[in-house]
């Protein structure tokens, strides 16, 4: 009668330990058959819980209703009951009308060595932990959408100059492969002079505790020739290793429209020299002709004359002196 009492009050003491727990507790007996449950799980319940015990588990409402995942369960506590070691994995419940994600274990109690006797099931609520892991990915993705669409490159480099990564537009500018690139010592593809240059940038970024370096204008070996960039040096937060961030902006396109606009504005200049050279000559004349016809004009027509010359004397002054 004692040994009863003494079970009675054991069991009686994991019913209050399992009631206190904010996690889902659920109590099987061998056969999968439903014989406890916490409070937690009874207030999430659609019905009574009394209507749940002796219950095949997997047939439960608050599971969801996909064979597959029922099935699963069933082939979960069996797997449970023979190798009698927990077994853990993510699944769903239908609780209080709305499904939870949950982080679900099996767990095999005995009271004789030979033969389990229940199954405890424990479920942890792991749907804002999901929700917020799902936000986490699309961040990443759309950040890495942005990253490959960027119009310039982006070179994750260490102090040695070894590249670690790279985006589309890095891997382009140096016309090499992801795995090419991160054999490429970036000192390699610069002239004497050019990294000379980087590395006092580089030097400073890392003296001065400089969060970035000033815009400067280098040339980089690609393979097929020497591309202008212009390149911008920050210090890359991260704990396991000294990195910095190079990024690098393709000048070739914009040297060459200042090229094409230097000529077009050489061509230009050099009209505008004749123009000016044609009026500065016809004004010379028309000045030498008022000179001989000084002494034969109509006093009435001198102010006339006066004004003329005035404005042939005028013009090569006011004309602009880039075009003498």
């Amino acid at each position: 009668m004692r040994q009863i009492e003494d079970l009675n009050n054991e069991k009686d003491h994991l019913h209050n330990i399992i009631n206190g727990l904010t996690t889902y507790i659920i109590v099987l007996d061998d056969n999968g058959l439903i014989t406890d449950m916490n409070q937690t799980m009874r207030s999430e319940l659609h019905n009574e819980h009394q209507d749940y015990i002796g219950l095949p588990f997997w047939q439960a409402d608050f599971l969801t209703t996909l064979s597959t995942q029922q099935e699963k369960l069933q082939k979960v506590l069996n797997e449970v009951k023979q190798k009698r070691q927990p077994i853990r994995f993510d699944a769903a419940l239908y609780l209080n009308q709305s499904h939870v994600d949950v982080d679900m274990t099996f767990s095999s109690l005995s009271t004789d060595l030979s033969k389990p006797s229940h199954v405890i099931i424990s479920a942890i609520n792991i749907s804002d932990r999901l929700m917020f892991e799902r936000q986490l990915l699309l961040s990443e993705a759309n950040f890495k959408q942005v990253i490959s669409q960027t119009s310039d490159g982006l070179i994750v480099f260490k102090e040695n100059g070894m590249v670690e990564w790279s985006n589309e537009k890095g891997l382009r500018m140096f016309n090499k492969s992801e795995h090419e690139l991160r054999q490429l010592n970036l000192f390699n593809v610069l002239s004497d002079k050019d990294k000379e240059e980087f590395l006092q940038h580089l030097n400073s970024l890392i003296n001065e505790k400089k969060e970035h370096t000033d815009p400067f204008t280098i040339k980089i070996n690609n393979g097929n020739f020497q591309l202008p960039i212009e390149i911008t040096l920050t210090d890359y937060d991260n704990s396991k290793a000294a990195l910095f961030l190079a990024t690098i902006s393709d000048l070739s396109e914009l040297l060459k429209s200042n090229e094409q606009l230097e000529s077009l504005l050489n061509e230009k200049s050099a009209l505008l020299n004749e123009v000016h050279h044609r009026v500065k000559n016809n004004l010379q004349v028309l000045n030498s002709l008022l000179h001989l016809q000084q002494q034969h004009v109509d006093q009435r027509l001198a102010g006339e004359r006066i004004r003329i010359l005035s404005f042939a004397l005028c013009v090569p002054a006011i004309m602009p002196s880039t075009f003498e």
